[in-house]
């Protein structure tokens, strides 16, 4: 199961988002390489982990924090808006109370096997969605790498926001995307996942 943190419940993970914060910087900066202006010290929190930020926390049975990602509300300061705007071409960035931005979705491969990886990476996905129904959000804006786009409009209605962009530090093409969460896409997911659910809570 993936543990949900919101603004209601937030008080009951003080010790689980404190784990968070420095699981996203040993797997952004120790294993990704990732440069993050806002980290130090081994801990990876920025101006977009808010009070409104809810947080997706999959763990392995063991008890090992093993995936985790964030929907912000993009009513709201969010990373496309604020950060990566040049990755919308026409400036029209995607924005409503029914649409959220999906970000530092992260899976640790230290000390996990190949399926264990693809499997947290599945589950958070499908907490995501599960989660979007459940509470009105009918798109997720996100940016991604370019690889992982055709998954995400084979799971949903998606479309690019922009052309991919290059970035050589990291040897990879980004592209920013908004998708549908539908009652179809979460039954493409469960069924690519081979996953039933609920798988959050």
């Amino acid at each position: 199961m993936v543990s949900i943190v919101t603004a209601a419940n937030r008080s009951l993970y003080e010790r689980e988002l404190d784990e968070m914060f420095r699981f996203r910087h040993s797997v952004a900066v120790g294993e990704m390489g990732w440069t993050l202006p806002d980290a130090s010290m081994g801990y990876d929190i920025d101006a977009y982990d808010t009070a409104d930020t809810i947080y997706f926390l999959d763990y392995a049975p063991d008890g090992r924090l093993l995936a985790s990602s964030r929907l912000n509300p993009t009513t709201g300061p969010h990373l496309l808006l604020d950060v990566f705007p040049e990755f919308v071409d026409d400036g029209n960035i995607p924005r409503g109370p029914d649409i959220h931005e999906h970000s530092r979705y992260l899976v640790t491969k230290t000390g996990t096997t190949q399926e264990e990886f693809i499997r947290a990476r599945a589950r958070v996905l499908i907490a995501v969605y599960e989660f979007s129904l459940a509470n009105d959000i009918r798109q997720l804006s996100v940016l991604t790498y370019q690889k992982h786009y055709k998954l995400a409009a084979y799971l949903s209605r998606t479309r690019p926001l922009g052309a991919p962009h290059y970035y050589p530090e990291d040897d990879e093409h980004y592209i920013a995307i908004v998708s549908d969460v539908t009652e179809d896409s979460l039954n493409k997911a469960y069924g690519f996942a081979n996953m039933r659910g609920p798988i959050g809570s």
